[in-house]
């Protein structure tokens, strides 16, 4: 399979998962429309690379104000189908470990956090981004370019890199 196989099996097996725990949460975790996570954050360049090969440059707003370059002005997001691992994420109670190596929970406060973090309505972190790691170094090192972190603000920019282009290809 190539990378680019194997991330969009990454999504779609992280997918039913989220839904088997939204359904254990009895509904929704997000309230419908809101986008108050919906900050600026960083991705890996797999994951670029696929917002990038299937966006359009209108579909990235302006950057500087804090908010995710995909949001369009009506607080959508115009990557949806196609958003990152980190994206699909938010709203759902979280396990990982600390930096001490001890289990931690997080949940927005906006979704049910007093049931959130019970362990069959949680999802294990670690596991997914070991996952996602791991077919990111070999997209990158397929392609020759850096597994570094970039910033979504410069996801046009970067979308229009000769390295971007030879990735889609």
């Amino acid at each position: 399979m190539t990378p680019f196989a194997d991330y969009q099996q990454l999504l779609e097996d992280l997918d039913k998962v989220l839904s088997a725990i939204s359904g254990a949460s009895e509904g929704s975790l997000c309230p419908t429309g809101c986008s108050s996570c919906c900050e600026a954050f960083t991705l890996l360049p797999v994951e670029a690379s696929v917002i990038a090969s299937r966006s359009r440059p209108g579909d990235f707003a302006a950057a500087g104000d804090g908010r995710c370059p995909l949001l369009t002005a009506q607080g959508r997001c115009s990557a949806y189908a196609f958003r990152p691992l980190l994206c699909r994420v938010r709203g759902f109670p979280i396990f990982s470990l600390d930096s001490d190596g001890k289990p931690s929970c997080e949940a927005c406060g906006k979704s049910r956090p007093e049931r959130a973090c019970e362990a069959a309505r949680a999802l294990h972190l670690d596991e997914w981004n070991a996952r996602l790691y791991a077919v990111n170094a070999r997209f990158c090192e397929e392609n020759g370019i850096s597994p570094r972190r970039l910033d979504v603000q410069d996801l046009y920019r970067w979308s229009m890199t000769a390295a971007n282009a030879a990735a889609r290809t």
